[in-house]
């Protein structure tokens, strides 16, 4: 391979049989793989990128900080030659050939928009940076069409007739914000799109597909997805690394909740709970029903009522039981129910509806209902340890509850004056309550029990350091715009890294996930209709659930619960292809059918990612 000096770029021919090299103060160079000859493009100048078909190049110089050009260049004479020119106002943003080579796309900051025929450079159509603006291009791999994109619209735009690809563009909201690279198969059914939220999504036939497969690929860029959609090809940020991952094992899982009842307003899940093992997950739903899953297979193991009649609104496991809390129904007779092997048995009841529940095995309940009564119980009997009532808060729609076992300490929330600091033991105050909001959920690290986190109807997420002592307190650290509505719930990792919040709001009824260090979003999943009520980890890290609302067209289904898995990425075969397909070999007696291919596909984003 020849050495070019200064070089920073370089783009490769689809036939992979020449490039054309790039860099600063450098004119563009042609490079051709098989004889390693080197051709400099002699009247051009230096470029700010180039992109290459297998007979053409389109080479964008700077004239000036306003003035652009985008140069058409036939490679296929000795030497290269330009063919044709096209001016733009403003920098340009993007440019590609259509997945045949017979013409291209060029997009500005400003909005222009040039397709153009790859013979001769002539134009197809242009755009002049009128409203809706479009700024970038992009191909699914189907021949004579460009996926065209701008802040607010994007729009599929075919050859033949581009002006009906912008009059039938749409918004680009949901799966598509952020459109940030779109792949697609050979026959162009499947494609794969990842976008600047770090979501990455398959869809299939038409574009745009808002309600695409979501894949927790976290930081990834997607190279390729292959003619079945069984698998795509990534490269993972900032490691670099080369990833095959599995569509089937890292797409989120639905679980099957059916609701119990045909009014859809009662089969939403209100909250899920992990055993501490972290094999079995309990789901409390509005319909009355408590249902139980294995984690590893997704399949249900055991569906009961404790209360027919009366909806559900939290679930707490311990080793040895499990406990679930019911609404009110406006009555007054709210419960708690305690179920283990020797059956099911009330603890406490008479209440307002239950908002909240905390358990430590074989020590203690913290039962916080919607009237501001917090009681402390014996797990078994039932017997009230301690009891207290709360000031109510002119604000709160809901109440909210956690506990740092560590410090002996509950966080409940919103009390009179913002956040009440209390004694576990004795559910006295402890300190002052911290100055804050309305509030809806409140979550503690796990890995570091003095960072909080609180969320509320504003759709901000708040990180605050609880300074131990004699008297607590709680220190804001800082504040940041999670979701456009309320937030509805949130929680850490385990090992604090990662925290995962829920909205509950039309305007954003997403599942998020943050890295916790940067205040940084690293993806959102777009799986509810209406909102999500509740979100949790499980003990290893590797799983994360969300349960919600049901979906409007299918109330019979019940609410909605997913199961996403987090480590799927880095689980992907890329890094060990020989060993898995020898397991497949021991358990099949033959290698698996696209053994060739993944191998293929292994070398390539090896290569991609060096």
């Amino acid at each position: 391979m020849p050495q070019l000096a200064g070089a920073l770029g370089l783009s490769v021919s689809p036939d992979g049989t020449h490039g054309i090299s790039t860099g600063a103060g450098l004119l563009p160079s042609l490079i051709d793989f098989e004889t390693g000859g080197v051709t400099t493009l002699q009247d051009s100048a230096p470029a700010q990128s180039v992109i290459t078909s297998d007979t053409r190049a389109i080479v964008i110089n700077v004239d000036s900080p306003s003035k652009f050009r985008a140069m058409l260049w036939d490679l296929t004479t000795d030497p290269p030659k330009s063919i044709a020119g096209h001016s733009f106002e403003s920098q340009v943003r993007s440019s590609l050939f259509d997945a045949s080579g017979q013409a291209f796309a060029v997009t500005s900051e400003k909005g222009q928009v040039l397709i153009a025929r790859a013979d001769d450079g002539s134009a197809i159509y242009s755009r002049d940076g009128q409203e809706p603006r479009y700024i970038a291009v992009h191909s699914r791999g189907v021949p004579g069409e460009f996926i065209v994109y701008g802040p607010e619209m994007i729009a599929v735009v075919e050859i033949e007739d581009p002006q009906l690809g912008f009059d039938n563009a749409r918004p680009r909201t949901g799966f598509l914000e952020g459109v940030r690279a779109i792949s697609a198969n050979a026959a162009a059914d499947r494609y794969v799109i990842t976008t600047d939220r770090m979501r990455v999504g398959i869809g299939d036939k038409t574009l745009p597909h808002t309600r695409g497969t979501m894949l927790p690929a976290l930081s990834a860029h997607v190279l390729a997805i292959n003619a079945e959609a069984s698998f795509v090809a990534a490269r993972m940020r900032p490691s670099g690394r080369a990833s095959i991952v599995d569509v089937a094992s890292a797409a989120p899982r639905r679980l099957p909740v059916p609701a119990e009842t045909t009014d859809a307003g009662f089969a939403t899940v209100f909250d899920v709970d992990f055993a501490p093992s972290g094999q079995k997950l309990a789901i409390a739903a509005m319909d009355g029903s408590l249902r139980t899953f294995d984690i590893a297979s997704a399949e249900p193991l055991h569906s009961t009522t404790p209360l027919p009649g009366f909806g559900l609104t939290a679930v707490r496991q311990t080793p040895d039981a499990t406990f679930a809390t019911t609404h009110d129904m406006g009555l007054r007779n709210a419960a708690v129910v305690r179920m283990d092997d020797a059956g099911s048995h009330i603890l406490l009841e008479g209440q307002g509806w239950i908002c909240a529940l905390e358990a430590e095995p074989d020590t203690a309940l913290w039962v916080l209902t919607g009237d501001n009564q917090l009681f402390k119980l014996n797990p078994n009997t039932g017997e009230q340890l301690a009891h207290v009532s709360l000031p109510r808060h002119s604000e709160a729609t809901t109440r909210t509850l956690a506990r740092i076992p560590s410090l002996g300490l509950l966080l409940v929330g919103p009390a009179d004056g913002g956040i009440a600091i209390l004694d576990e033991n004795t559910l006295e105050a402890v300190a002052s309550p911290a100055a804050t909001g309305a509030l809806r959920d409140i979550a503690i690290s796990p890995a570091d029990p003095t960072l909080v986190a609180t969320a509320g109807d504003d759709g901000r997420v708040t990180l605050w350091r609880l300074e131990p002592g004699p008297t607590p307190s709680l220190r804001p650290l800082e504040a940041f715009g999670a979701h456009a509505g309320a937030i509805f719930t949130l929680g850490f990792s385990p090992d604090g890294t990662l925290l995962a919040t829920g909205g509950g709001s039309p305007e954003s009824k997403d599942v998020r996930l943050w890295d916790v260090q940067r205040r940084r979003e690293l993806a959102t999943f777009s799986l509810f209709e209406l909102g999500v009520f509740d979100v949790a980890f499980s003990p290893d890290g590797r799983w994360l659930v969300a349960g919600g609302e049901v979906r409007l067209d299918h109330p019979e289904e019940g609410g909605q619960v997913f199961l996403i898995d987090l480590t799927s990425p880095d689980r992907c075969i890329a890094g060990n292809l020989e060993y898995h397909i020898a397991r497949f070999v021991r358990d099949h007696g033959r290698e698996p059918s696209q053994a060739d291919t993944l191998r293929r596909w292994a070398a390539a984003v090896r290569e991609c990612a060096r």
